[in-house]
């Protein structure tokens, strides 16, 4: 048997419950709790450059409606709680409504800010349609200048083409007159290096020249005249590089001698027979001759005295011309002297072939 007491239903306070009236006021007040409890822990707005968000816009009424829905349960909660003094409900009911006010101040606050965050999106996002629009028709003057410049610049090309084609043929042909000139130029030029080295050669054989010149007429020996010609020295010098050279002086002296020993040699000699002997001594006594020849006489008398002439007038070659004619005896007695005067004319021609570049 259970023992406790049942409590006294007189001691039992009643139950008060809520004025209808008031409950109106505490759903909306609930409402507006939960819309503020929204507004200040959602998620900031974007920038206001940033786009219009729709479907965050979506998320954001779809959670008021999930707010709107869990009203009821709480109300019913509310309702089924017990009730108080009245003064203590009026008191806990203006502080509600104090805070009420202040969240619907701040709420109030809060939607200026999200209309003008809303407006400026807005206007950012009209700003943008318009860069966008400003945009496409800068696009498309840059396609038809870039078109234009491409027509420009192919024009410009095959212009820059023609002109390098003309600039290239007037360069060549101007290359190939140059080009001729300088051939031309360059021939002259040679040909003048040609006669300059060859006067310089001719130069060089005169000079030579007059130092062997004066060499053979002194009678030295030519061999230091010789060297600037070297290998192209004649025979007829060279052979005096170390013997002294006759000369024209020493010819005339030692010819008498010559002469003497020509004629000693058609003397009559032993073993002739008295009239050789006799026939030999008319012959020198009585010369007959026909122009220059001598038919009969001393014809070895008549070559020397005509050589003689000759040798006294300067001319070696004629005199040995007439000494050409004597007799074999008198040309053997004079070969020595011949010999002599023969060099001397063969070096003199060799040095006219020097003075005249033979």
């Amino acid at each position: 048997m259970n023992d406790t007491p049942e409590p006294d239903a007189a001691m039992t306070p009643p139950r008060r419950r809520l004025d209808p009236a008031i409950l109106p006021i505490l759903v909306g007040a609930g409402v507006l709790a939960l819309a503020l409890v929204f507004f200040f822990t959602r998620p900031p707005m974007p920038p206001p450059e940033d786009r219009f968000d729709a479907a965050g816009l979506s998320n954001r009424v779809a959670a008021l409606e999930e707010a709107q829905r869990a009203l009821p349960p709480r109300i019913a909660a509310l309702e089924s709680r017990p009730t108080g003094d009245t003064a203590g409900v009026n008191a806990g009911m203006s502080r509600l409504g104090e805070r009420i006010a202040a969240l619907e101040s701040a709420a109030t606050e809060r939607q200026a800010a999200v209309d003008r965050r809303l407006a400026a999106a807005e206007a950012a996002t009209g700003r943008i349609d318009r860069l966008t629009e400003r945009q496409a028709t800068i696009d498309a003057k840059l396609d038809s200048a870039s078109q234009d410049q491409e027509r420009r610049l192919s024009a410009a090309e095959g212009q820059i083409a023609q002109r390098l084609t003309a600039a290239e043929a007037q360069a060549t042909q101007r290359v190939a007159a140059l080009e001729q000139n300088l051939t031309t130029r360059l021939a002259a030029i040679e040909a003048r290096e040609q006669r300059l080295a060859a006067a310089e050669t001719r130069l060089n054989r005169v000079t030579a020249a007059l130092a062997v010149e004066s060499a053979l007429d002194s009678g030295r020996p030519l061999g230091q005249a010789l060297a600037p010609l070297g290998t192209n020295a004649p025979a007829a010098l060279t052979r005096f590089n170390s013997e002294a050279p006759p000369t024209e002086a020493n010819l005339r002296l030692s010819f008498e001698d010559a002469a003497r020993a020509a004629r000693a040699a058609m003397e009559p000699g032993t073993g002739q027979s008295v009239l050789e002997s006799a026939a030999s001594r008319l012959q020198g006594l009585v010369t007959i001759r026909r122009g220059d020849q001598v038919v009969m006489g001393d014809a070895a008398g008549a070559a020397l005295e005509r050589a003689r002439r000759a040798l006294e007038a300067g001319d070696l070659p004629a005199t040995l011309g007439y000494l050409d004619t004597l007799p074999d005896p008198a040309k053997a007695a004079m070969q020595g002297w011949m010999d002599r005067a023969r060099a001397l004319v063969d070096a003199r021609v060799a040095l006219r072939g020097l003075t005249v570049g033979g």
